[in-house]
């Protein structure tokens, strides 16, 4: 017998609930580096990096 790999859920509502809290986590992860970096960065330049960062991860 062949050992199990753990996959995705393929029931899209399950897929979609983990999704939407992905997303959720990874936006106050997001506010909190904001928080953090807006003592020592201009209001420019995080908004320059936030919209590289999410270019990057919307190119593949």
């Amino acid at each position: 017998m062949k050992p199990r790999i753990p996959t995705l859920p393929t029931h899209p509502i399950i897929l979609g609930a983990l999704l939407i809290l992905l997303g959720e986590a990874l936006l106050g992860i997001m506010g909190g580096i904001i928080k953090h970096l807006s003592a020592a960065l201009s209001t420019q330049q995080i908004v320059f990096f936030r919209n590289i960062a999410g270019l990057i991860m919307l190119l593949p």
